[in-house]
C-alpha cells in the first residue's frame, strides 16, 4: 500500500530547506536442480522458477535465518584505531571502527537476530526469474564485440585474477580466510574466502606460470541452502574424506564483521550442502546492553578423530558440541568461570585442537583469545581476563563439560593470564600442535604493549612439550630472551614482529614429520626452524620480492595447509588470494611461491564504472575500487565469454572508478576521498598511463575544516554522461566530452572542467555547490558520521542531481552546470550565486524511514522523479518501514513533491543501490545485502519484485549502465563484477524510425498567442538514442512557454522506445507590430544517434496565417499557342495585388528561351527586364508585353517555353501564385505566315 504525502517545502534559491525533525540434483529436498537443469518456461518475457511450497516448508524449517552478515559487512579493513596508513605494504588506510555499523543500524544502534530470521522467510517466498522486455542482444550482430553476453543471465567479468602491479604482487584475488587439502587425494583443496563462499579445486597444484598452470577453482556454495558467504574455517572429517564442515562468519574481531549462519556440512566433496545449528548460531553476538550490537562467529571447527558423530565449534561465545555430525548441538560450554557474573570476560575461540589419548578418547585443547582492546563498536573487547589455553581431558558423550573440568594450562605464561582480571599485555592467541609429537605444543600472543612499540605486533611464541602442562617462551618481541634482541625478523621494518596486526593476521601451524618447524602468519609469512626460538619472514611482501620466489606473496596472511605425504608443498592463504610452493622449507633460497588466483574470482568491490555501448563497442572497458587490492581495470580484447583479469591502477584500498564517456577520461579513488585522475589512460590499449591527484583543493582537500571528507572511506562521485552530444545545454561536446562531475562530502562539489589538461586547473574547478545536506546528528565520540552516502546526476538533465546521505536524508539539487567561482558557504546566506539550489525532500522522514540512504538514481527521462535505496531495517524505523522510495516533484526546483512506498515485497534486508532500466523505465533493479532483484512495473503501487534467477548471493554495491544504455553491470563484495545486456536495448547499429507531427491553427490574429503541438514517436524496431526535437522559434514570434515531455528547446531524450511518443506543446506570442512572413510556418524536426529507416518523416512543419496583413502577389502569362520560325513572337505579362495590404516594391523578371531575341516591351514596361513597379494598391495590376525574334534557322527547345517571376518586399501570404509559364510550339503552315510580324 502506498503511503504518499504532499508537501510544500519552503524552497528557495541556494537554500537547503531546514530538516523537521541473494551441480547436480540432490537427495536434499531443500536444493533444487541447478541453473540450466531447470525446464525453462516462458511467462510474460521472464523465464521463472518456483520452489514448491512443500518444498518450501522442508527448506524452512531446516535452513538458518539469513546471516546478516549481507547487512554487515566483514571486518572493515580490520578495524584499527586511527586513521593512518597500518604499514601492512597495501597502502590502506582503515576508518574509524564504528564506520559502518552505523550504516545499518542507525537510527537505533540495534539489530536483533530475529528479524534476519523474519527476511528469510521472505525471501524464501520470492519466485527468481530473468526480467522482461526483448532481449535484442545477439553476439552475430557485433562481430566487432570482443564480448560474449547473454541475454538470460549475468556473465561475471572478473578480476579473476586481478594483476596487481601497484605493489608487484601480480595475480591477486579477495581474502582468503582458510585452506584445507584432502587427505587421501592431494589434487583437491578447498578455500573458504571472506564473503565469496567455499572454492573447490580438483587439478591442484602446479608451480607452472600461467596460462599453463592447471589448477582451476570452482565455487561450490551458489547454492540456496547456502545463505553464508564468509567461511572462518574448513575442516575434513579424519573419518571420511567426502565429508566437510565449514564454519561461518568471520572471527577476526572486525567491527562489522560478517555474521555466522551456522555450520556448514557435505556429505559429496562440496557437490550438495546443508546448513546446520541455525537454533544455536545466530549471527548475533550478545554483547553489552546499550552499546553497538557485535556479530557472531563460527571460527573453528574440528572433527573427533576418535568419533565422526562428535564435532565441536569454536565461536565468539566458546564451544559448542554435536554428538550426532552436527545435527543437534549443547553450547555454550565454558572453560572457565569468568563468562558470567558481574563483570563477564569474553569467550572468543581463537584456537582448537583435538588429539587422540591412544585409549579411544580424545584430549580437547582450546585457546580463548579476545583481542584485548576496545573499540567503539566493540566495547568489551578489553574484557579479556579468560584469555588463556585450555584442556578437557576426554570428550565427554553427551551434554556440556562441566567447568571444573577444563585445566587452565598457564604455567610459565605471563602472570595472571586467565584470572579473570582483564590483561594488559597480551590479547588474540593463536594454538598449533604437532601432528607427529602431539605432547609438543605452541602458542602465539599477541601483543598489545604500548612500551616497547609493540601494540598489536606478536607478544612472543611459548612451547611445550609435555601436553601444555607446562610451558617455555621461545621468541620474543621485547628483547626478554636471553640473548636475543627481537626473535621475529621482518624484511622490513613494519614486518618486524609479524606487524601491527596480529588480532586479524595470526595463524600458527606445525610443519608435519618435524616438531621443530613452524609457520607464523602476520604482515607476511614467517618460519621457526629451531622450535619456535626464531622467525624469519618468508614471503616479504612489503618490500622487494625475494630473490628466486615466482610470485610476490599478497601482505596479510592468513591461511596455511600442507599437503599429506610432502611438508614442502603448502598452501597460503592471503589478503590477495592463494599461494603455493613446492619448498616451504627451503633457506637459501627462500621458498618459492606460485599464485593460483587466475580462476578466482573474489574481489570485493566498492563501486564501478563500464565505458560507453559496452555491448556494441569493438573495446569495452570496465573499473572498480576494492577493498585490499586497490584500483583495478581492463580493456577486453579476444573473444571473453567471462571473467578474465584486470590491471591495477592504483593502491591502498580502492574505491571507484568513473569513466568519462566521449574523450575516456579516467578516474580513480582510494580511501577518504583521493581522486585521481588520467587523460590518456582510457585511450591505450591495453589500458595504461599514469593518474594524477584530482580532488578539490579549494580551501584544501575538499574544504578542509568542516567538511568530512576524512571520515567518509568510499567517496561517491559522478559524471554526467547522457547528454545529446554537441547540444546545447547537454553537458557533453566532441570536444571537450561530458565535463561534468559531482563529489560528495557533506556537501555537494561539483567540477564543470574535468577534462582540463591542467590538473592544477581542474582541481581548482571543484566548488561546494551546497551547504551541508546532512542532519548533522549522526555523531560518534568525537566522529561525525553525518555525511553523504551517494550521489547522482539526472538521467535527463545535467542541471539536476540528488543525494542520499548516511543519517537518512534526500535531497535534491537544482541550477547544477554552470561554473561556480567560489564555494558555496557552509551556512547559507539568504542569497549566494555560488549555490545551487538544494530541496530537502526528505520530510522530517514522515515517509521515507530515517534510516542510511545508501543509493539514489533518477528516472530515465524526467529528472522530476527519483528513487532512494534504504539500508537498515524496518524494525528501526517501524512507522515508516520500507526500502525502495520514489519521490516525485512537482515543478523544477520541488515546489511540493509526493513519496511513495515501492518496497512491495522485497525482503526485510538493506538496498546498496538502485537503477532502473533507461530502455524501459518501468523495469527498475535493486542491488541488496543478499544480490541482485527487479520489477519489471514499478508504476504499481506495490510493485511485484523478483530475485534475478542465477546471479550469486552477494553484496551488491553498485549497479552502472553505460551511455548508449546497452549494458547492466553489478559490482559486488567478494564475487567481482558482472553485466548484463539490457532488454529493448539498442544492439549493434541502432535503427529506430522517428517520425515527427506538428499541428496548430490555420488562422491567428496579430496580438494573440499561437500553439503548436509536436508529437515525436519511435516506431522502432530499436530504441532511438540521443534524440533531439529542434523547432526554431519562427522570426517575428516571441517564444513564450514550452510545456509537455519537453522544457526547454532544443529538446534531449536519452533514449526514446519502441512504440514510445513524447508530445511537447510551443506557444508564441505573435506581436501587435509583426511583420514576419504570412503565414507564419512553425517547423519541428527530430534527430537522434540511431540509423533513420524514414528520414522523410522526420520534419512537419504548420502554416497560420494572418488575416489583414501581407500582400497577395499574383503573375499570369498569355502567349500564343504556335508561331512560325523567322518571325516575332509577342506574350503578355500580368502582374496583380490580391491584397489584402499594399504590395511594396514590385518587380518582374523574365528568363529568355535560348536562341531567341529580345525585342521590346511594352505596356506598363518600357525598359528591359527586369521591371520595377513600385508600390501596387490592393486589386491593382500591371501589364508587360514582350516582343521576342524567332530566328529562320532556329535550332532550340520546341515548343518554346516562358516564363516569368513576380516578387515584392511586402509579406506575401501566397507565394505559389508568384511565378507563371506557358509554350508556343513552331509550326512552318505558309496559311497564317502574314499573321506574324516579321523580326525587326
Amino acid at each position: 500500500m502506498d503511503r504518499l504525502r504532499r508537501v510544500k517545502p519552503h524552497s528557495v534559491p541556494c537554500r537547503v530547506m531546514p530538516n523537521q525533525g541473494h551441480g547436480g540434483y540432490s537427495p536434499n529436498p531443500c536444493q533444487p536442480p541447478r541453473l540450466g537443469q531447470w525446464q525453462q518456461q516462458s511467462y510474460a518475457g521472464a523465464n521463472m522458477r518456483k520452489i514448491s511450497a512443500a518444498v518450501f516448508a522442508t527448506c524452512i524449517a531446516s535452513v538458518t535465518a539469513f546471516a546478516f552478515f549481507h547487512s554487515s559487512l566483514q571486518n572493515w579493513w580490520h578495524d584499527h584505531e586511527s586513521l593512518i596508513d597500518d604499514g601492512d605494504g597495501d597502502g590502506d588506510t582503515p576508518p574509524d571502527p564504528d564506520f559502518w555499523i552505523t550504516r545499518n543500524t542507525y537510527p537505533t544502534g540495534k539489530f536483533d537476530p530475529t528479524w534476519a530470521a523474519q527476511a528469510a522467510v521472505e525471501e524464501r517466498a520470492m519466485t527468481a526469474a530473468i526480467p522482461a522486455g526483448v532481449k535484442t542482444y545477439n553476439k552475430a550482430l557485433v562481430p566487432n564485440s570482443p564480448l560474449t553476453l547473454l541475454p538470460g543471465h549475468f556473465v561475471p567479468l572478473g578480476p579473476m585474477p586481478e594483476n596487481n602491479t601497484q605493489n608487484t604482487y601480480g595475480s591477486v584475488s579477495g581474502r582468503a580466510n582458510v585452506i584445507v587439502v584432502d587427505p587421501v587425494d592431494p589434487t583437491i583443496a578447498y578455500m573458504g574466502s571472506d564473503g565469496g563462499g567455499i572454492w573447490k579445486t580438483t587439478t591442484c597444484c602446479s608451480l607452472t606460470a600461467p596460462p599453463a598452470n592447471t589448477t582451476s577453482w570452482q565455487v561450490v556454495t551458489d547454492v540456496p541452502e547456502v545463505t553464508g558467504l564468509s567461511i572462518s574455517d574448513i575442516t575434513i572429517d579424519p573419518h571420511d574424506h567426502n565429508t566437510i564442515y565449514a564454519g561461518t562468519g568471520d572471527l577476526n574481531f572486525g567491527s562489522f564483521s560478517f555474521g555466522a549462519v551456522g555450520v556448514l556440512k557435505s556429505s559429496d566433496q562440496g557437490q550438495s550442502w546443508r546448513v546446520l545449528g541455525t537454533d544455536k548460531f545466530s549471527p548475533y553476538y550478545a554483547g553489552i546492553s546499550g552499546v553497538f550490537p557485535q556479530y557472531q562467529a563460527i571460527g573453528k571447527v574440528i572433527v573427533d578423530p576418535n568419533n565422526a558423530n562428535n564435532v565441536i565449534a569454536g565461536t565468539k561465545t566458546s564451544v559448542y558440541f554435536s554428538y550426532d555430525a552436527g545435527e543437534n548441538w549443547t553450547g555454550p560450554c565454558y572453560t572457565n568461570a569468568y563468562a558470567t557474573g558481574g563483570t563477564p570476560q569474553r569467550q572468543d575461540v581463537t584456537g582448537l585442537q583435538a588429539v587422540n589419548n591412544g585409549d579411544g578418547t580424545t584430549r580437547l585443547y582450546v585457546a580463548i583469545g579476545t583481542r584485548g582492546s576496545a573499540t567503539p563498536v566493540q566495547s568489551d573487547l578489553d574484557q579479556n581476563g579468560s584469555n588463556g589455553v585450555y584442556r578437557l581431558s576426554a570428550i565427554p558423550s553427551g551434554g556440556c563439560p562441566a567447568t571444573g573440568d577444563w585445566a587452565l594450562l598457564n604455567s610459565g605464561w605471563p602472570a595472571g593470564t586467565g584470572n579473570g582480571v582483564p590483561q594488559l599485555n597480551f590479547g588474540r592467541i593463536e594454538l598449533a600442535i604437532s601432528p607427529d609429537q602431539p605432547n609438543t605444543m605452541y602458542a602465539m600472543l599477541q601483543s598489545l604493549q604500548t612500551s616497547p612499540s609493540t601494540k598489536y605486533q606478536v607478544l612472543g611464541v611459548w612451547r611445550s612439550d609435555n601436553a601444555g602442562d607446562t610451558w617455555v617462551q621461545k621468541a620474543s618481541n621485547n628483547g626478554t630472551t636471553s640473548g636475543s634482541t627481537n626473535n621475529i625478523l621482518g624484511c622490513e621494518s613494519s614486518s618486524f614482529g609479524g606487524g601491527g596486526q596480529m588480532w586479524y593476521d595470526a595463524r600458527l601451524t606445525v610443519q608435519p614429520g618435524n616438531p621443530e618447524i613452524t609457520f607464523l602468519t602476520g604482515y607476511d609469512l614467517y618460519r621457526s626452524t629451531n622450535g619456535g626460538s626464531n622467525y624469519s619472514d618468508v614471503t616479504c611482501g612489503w618490500g622487494t620480492k625475494p630473490t628466486g620466489t615466482l610470485d610476490h606473496v599478497h601482505v596479510d596472511q592468513h591461511a596455511l595447509a600442507f599437503f599429506p605425504g610432502n611438508p614442502d608443498k603448502m598452501l597460503i592463504g592471503t589478503d590477495g588470494g592463494v599461494f603455493y610452493t613446492e619448498n616451504a622449507t627451503s633457506t637459501a633460497p627462500l621458498p618459492s611461491f606460485r599464485q593460483l588466483n587466475t580462476t578466482i574470482n573474489s574481489i570485493e568491490f566498492y563501486f564501478g564504472d563500464i565505458t560507453a555501448n559496452f555491448a556494441n563497442s569493438a573495446t569495452p572497458a570496465i573499473g572498480a575500487g576494492a577493498q585490499d587490492n586497490g584500483c583495478s581495470a581492463t580493456k577486453f580484447t579476444g573473444t571473453p565469454t567471462g571473467p578474465v583479469q584486470w590491471t591495477s591502477n592504483c593502491s591502498g584500498d580502492g574505491t571507484m572508478n568513473k569513466i568519462e564517456p566521449i574523450n575516456n577520461v579516467w578516474f580513480n579513488s582510494s580511501q577518504y576521498g583521493s581522486l585521481a585522475r588520467s587523460l590518456t589512460y582510457g585511450n591505450a590499449n591495453p589500458l595504461s598511463g599514469s593518474f594524477s591527484t584530482a580532488s578539490a583543493n579549494t580551501g584544501g582537500t575538499w574544504g578542509g575544516t568542516g567538511d568530512l571528507s576524512a571520515s567518509i572511506f568510499a567517496m561517491s562521485y559522478d559524471i554526467y554522461k547522457w547528454g545529446v552530444l554537441d547540444a546545447p545545454g547537454s553537458g557533453c561536446t566532441t570536444a571537450g566530452g561530458c565535463n561534468h562531475m559531482l563529489a560528495g562530502t557533506n556537501r555537494l562539489w561539483e567540477t564543470t572542467d574535468l577534462a582540463n589538461s591542467s590538473a592544477t586547473t581542474m582541481r581548482a574547478s571543484w566548488k561546494a555547490r551546497t551547504p551541508n545536506l546532512t542532519k548533522q546528528n549522526l555523531i560518534i565520540g568525537a566522529d561525525n558520521r553525518s555525511y553523504i552516502n551517494y550521489v547522482a546526476y539526472s538521467f535527463s538533465d545535467p542541471t539536476v542531481a540528488a543525494v542520499g546521505t548516511n543519517d537518512g536524508n534526500v535531497q535534491i539539487v537544482f541550477g547544477l552546470g554552470t561554473a561556480a567561482t567560489a564555494n558555496c558557504p557552509a551556512t547559507l546566506p539568504a542569497t549566494d550565486p555560488n549555490c545551487a539550489t538544494a530541496v530537502n525532500v526528505t520530510d522530517n522522514n514522515n515517509v521515507l524511514p530515517n534510516r542510511p540512504i545508501f543509493g539514489v538514481r533518477f528516472d530515465p527521462q524526467n529528472a522530476l522523479v527519483a528513487y532512494a535505496a534504504v539500508g537498515g531495517f524496518n524494525q528501526n524505523t517501524p512507522g515508516q518501514p520500507g526500502h525502495v522510495f520514489q519521490v516525485t516533484c512537482s515543478a523544477y526546483n520541488c515546489p511540493s513533491f509526493t513519496w511513495k512506498d515501492k518496497t512491495g515485497n522485497l525482503p526485510n534486508v538493506p538496498v546498496e543501490q538502485i537503477m532502473p532500466n533507461p530502455n524501459l523505465p518501468q523495469q527498475v533493479f535493486a542491488g541488496t545485502d543478499w544480490g541482485l532483484y527487479y520489477t519489471d512495473d514499478i508504476t504499481v503501487n506495490s510493485p511485484v519484485w523478483y530475485a534475478f534467477e542465477g546471479f550469486p548471493r552477494a553484496m551488491v554495491w553498485e549497479l552502472v549502465v553505460d551511455r548508449g544504455f546497452t549494458t547492466l553491470a553489478a559490482f559486488t563484495r567478494s564475487r567481482g563484477a558482472w553485466a548484463w545486456p539490457l532488454p529493448n536495448a539498442a544492439v549493434g547499429t541502432p535503427v529506430a524510425d522517428l517520425s515527427v507531427t506538428n499541428s496548430g491553427p490555420a488562422n491567428s490574429t496579430v496580438g494573440s498567442n499561437v500553439s503548436y503541438v509536436v508529437t515525436i514517436t519511435n516506431n522502432g524496431p530499436d530504441t532511438a538514442q540521443n534524440v533531439v526535437l529542434n523547432n526554431p522559434t519562427p522570426a517575428g514570434l516571441t517564444l513564450i512557454s514550452v510545456n509537455g515531455d519537453c522544457a526547454i528547446l532544443p529538446c534531449n531524450f536519452a533514449g526514446i522506445g519502441n512504440g514510445v511518443s513524447k508530445t511537447t506543446t510551443i506557444t508564441y506570442t505573435i506581436p501587435a507590430a509583426y511583420s514576419g512572413s504570412n503565414p507564419i510556418v512553425d517547423s519541428a524536426s527530430v534527430s537522434s544517434d540511431s540509423s533513420d529507416l524514414v528520414p522523410a518523416n522526420n520534419t512537419a512543419s504548420v502554416n497560420t496565417t494572418l488575416p489583414g496583413t501581407g500582400a497577395d502577389v499574383q503573375l499570369t502569362i498569355s502567349a500564343p499557342a504556335t508561331a512560325p520560325p523567322g518571325k516575332a513572337i509577342t506574350y503578355t505579362y500580368t502582374v496583380t495585388n490580391n491584397g489584402p495590404a499594399a504590395a511594396t516594391a514590385v518587380q518582374l523578371a523574365d528568363t529568355l528561351p535560348p536562341g531567341l531575341t529580345f525585342a521590346s516591351n511594352s505596356g506598363d514596361c518600357t525598359s528591359a527586364f527586369p521591371c520595377t513597379f513600385g508600390t501596387l494598391a490592393p486589386s491593382q495590376s500591371k501589364t508587360v508585353t514582350t516582343t521576342v525574334c524567332v530566328p529562320k534557322n532556329y535550332s532550340g527547345s520546341n515548343p518554346i517555353a516562358f516564363s516569368g517571376v513576380a516578387s515584392a518586399t511586402s509579406s506575401d501570404p501566397v507565394t505559389s501564385n508568384n511565378s507563371a509559364n506557358t509554350t508556343t510550339a513552331l509550326i512552318t503552315d505558309v496559311i497564317f505566315l502574314d499573321d506574324f510580324e516579321s523580326c525587326p
